[in-house]
């Protein structure tokens, strides 16, 4: 069983004016979207890559919502509508077709984006990735 990649977001972490930072989304079985996971890379020197954080799929939420639609809801509940969005989900519990479209489109114009939350870690070269979450900007 190898593991295959399924889609890569590329990011400038700090003062640099190229990316520095990458996510890879990787499977251990190609056909299993429940065994999706997240390995966050920094560039350590101008050569190599360094492996900062790891997150398994059921810790990475995807915000199901879009922008759009989180805007009509707020706007219904401000005159007493009510308004349901769709609930968000882990990205391990997404079916193969969801999860490749979302991962392949995220270094793309018009694709879904990525937060990326930081904390202080314990090697001072490297922040600490603290939560993954996926969105739909539309």
């Amino acid at each position: 069983m190898s593991t295959i990649l399924v889609g890569t977001y590329d990011y400038t972490y700090g003062i640099s004016s190229v990316s520095n930072r990458q996510v890879r989304f990787l499977r251990k079985n190609e056909n299993n979207p429940k065994t999706i996971r997240a390995r966050v890379y920094a560039h350590a020197d101008q050569e190599v890559w360094k492996k900062i954080a790891t997150f398994t799929g059921h810790l990475i939420n995807v915000q199901m919502a879009t922008t759009d639609e989180k805007a009509k809801e707020f706007q219904a509940r401000r005159v007493g509508h009510p308004y349901t969005l769709p609930s968000d989900q882990k990205l391990s519990e997404l079916d193969d077709h969801l999860q490749r479209t979302i991962l392949q489109s995220l270094n793309s114009d018009r694709g879904w984006g990525i937060e990326i939350t930081n904390g202080i870690g314990r090697d001072p070269q490297f922040e600490q990735i603290t939560d993954l979450c996926l969105f739909n900007p539309d």
